[in-house]
Order: C-alpha cells, then structure tokens, then sequence
C-alpha cells in the first residue's frame, strides 16, 4: 500500500472515530425507524398490531420511564422519582412495623394496622416462637433487599462518570431485536400477575385453602403496593438485560465490521475492537453497584422462599 493510500485510510478512521457517534444513532434510527413504520402498517389488523406491541420494548420503556430507571427529560427523571421513591420506603416501614412491632402475643398484636396487615402466613398457627421469628426477619430482609436493589438501579442509571463513553439505553433498545422482546414482555407481564395474584391469595386466604369473602381493604391496597415495589425489581433486571442485549449486538456489530474490512492494517482492526470494547466496559461499570446488591436480593428471596416451604 502507497503512502498516499494510507494516509487516505488514517483519515478515513479519523473520521469514523469522531462521528462514531453519530453512525451508531443513524444505523440505529434506521432500525428504529423500521420497526415503527411497521407497527403503523399493521395497525388495521388487530392481530399484527398487537404482535407489534408485544415485539416491542414500549411496554417496557413505559413502565421503567414511569418508574424512574429509564431516563428521559431531567424534569421527569425528579418527578418519576417523587413518584416511586414513596411508595418504596411505604412498603419498607410497613414491613418493618409488620416484623418487628406485630409480634405474635405481644400488646401490639391486635393493632389496627397489624390486624388490618397480616403476614404471608396464617400466625394463629401454633409454630416455634424462635423458627416464627427467623421467617419474619428473612421476611424483611427478602424485601430490603429487593427495595435497595431498585434504589441501586435509580443510582446507576443516573451515574454520569461513565455515561459519556457508555452505551445509552435509548441505543441499546433500538438494537434489541423483536424477538427478544418478545421474551421480556412475557416476562414482565407474567411476573406481575405472579406476584400480585400469589401476595393477594397469601393475605386472603389460609394455608388451608379457606378463603375470606371480606379481605381488609388497607391489607389489599398494601399487599397490592408491595407486589408493585416487588415487580420494580423484575423491571430493574429487564432494563439491565436490555442494556446487555444492546451491548452484545453492537459488539457483533464490531466483529462484522472488521471481518468485512476490505482494506486497512490489524492495527485498523484492534482500533475498532478497542473501541467497542470500552463502550462495553464503561457500560457495564455503570450498573455494578447495581448487580452486587442484585446478587444478594435474589440469595435473600431464595433462603425466604426455602422457609416458606420448611415451614409449610
């Protein structure tokens, strides 16, 4: 290769390295744009439509917006979390007034609010004083740790050290096929309907199988609220998958560009390799305070889950 030429291939890299931005946005955009005129097309036909919706990441995009961990204006991003915030530590002291101050036989017991709010199980069983305590301080914990998981990820998502050399989630929806999201709405939605069905029938009815016709309505509203708060956690994982998922594309992305070189030097194809490399690395550095508490919410919910059936 003549000088001439290579200098013609530095600049040609110069240029793509500065605008690289701009490129994934537009490769991107178009992607984006294909699956929205699509989704328009189909409107007609009740059934494409809404195969359109559910290939999509809108449901999600919506509910992680509404909840503060997908992030649009900066007057939104403080609304969303005088929003959500509330009801999170609403759901922390309540379950902390539940385990720690409606002790079985103790004054408090037959409290309004502890009345009104009974735990997962029937506690007029006659159970271990002590085996009784663990389950409801494993009670709690499962759900600290899931309430701190989803403050971790309202943290992470806000993180600007790293945000400028990141994957954007807005890039990384736009890359997530329809296929895939497919997956993560069946997700999204079974899990709630999991948790909402599986806390409400816990309240109302008794390991017996008898139900109550007249479930307290503070106790459905609070069971409902925490089953919501619940779900955030289920919300914070798929945004991360999404975020995963970006990354893995733009990386076949990378590795397609350099098999598909036709001119240029190995040093050309590490630059490239380099570069997405980092995008990744500062991408997943934005959500590790995230994963470790992640880890430890899903150990807590797993040694409760384990009680629960020792004891039952």
């Amino acid at each position: 290769m003549d000088s001439f030429d290579f200098k013609s291939l530095e600049n040609e890299e110069d240029d793509e390295i500065k605008n690289e931005g701009k490129d994934i946005d537009f490769e991107l955009g178009q992607r984006g744009g294909h699956i929205q005129q699509s989704t328009c097309s189909n409107a007609t036909n009740p059934r494409k439509f809404l195969y359109g919706i559910i290939s999509s990441g809108s449901f999600l995009k919506c509910v992680a917006s509404v909840a503060g961990i997908w992030l649009g204006s900066k007057r939104w991003s403080f609304v969303s979390i005088l929003i959500t915030m509330p009801l999170v530590f609403f759901v922390l002291i309540g379950e902390s007034v539940i385990v720690f101050f409606c002790k079985k036989n103790t004054k408090h017991f037959n409290d309004t609010f502890c009345s009104k709010t009974r735990g997962y199980i029937d506690l007029s069983l006659d159970r271990d004083q002590d085996q009784d305590h663990v389950y409801q301080l494993l009670r709690f914990l499962s759900v600290a740790a899931q309430v701190f998981c989803f403050v971790a990820m309202s943290i992470s998502v806000r993180k600007n050290r790293f945000k400028s050399q990141a994957l954007s989630l807005e890039q990384a929806y736009k890359l997530v096929k329809p296929a895939e999201w497919v997956c993560v709405n069946v997700q999204l939605l079974g899990f709630l309907i999991l948790l909402m069905t599986s806390n409400l029938l816990n309240f109302c009815c008794s390991l017996k199988g008898t139900c109550s016709k007249s479930c307290d309505l503070v106790g459905v509203f609070f069971y409902a609220v925490l089953s919501i708060v619940l779900w955030l956690t289920v919300v914070s994982c798929l945004v991360y998958a999404t975020v995963v998922n970006g990354v893995i594309a733009q990386a076949q992305q990378a590795n397609d560009q350099i098999i598909e070189m036709e001119s240029g030097t190995v040093n050309d194809a590490i630059e490239i390799h380099q570069r997405f490399c980092k995008i990744g690395m500062h991408t997943i550095k934005m959500f590790q305070a995230w994963f470790l508490l992640n880890s430890a919410c899903y150990f807590w919910l797993i040694v409760y889950l384990w009680c629960i059936v020792y004891l039952v």
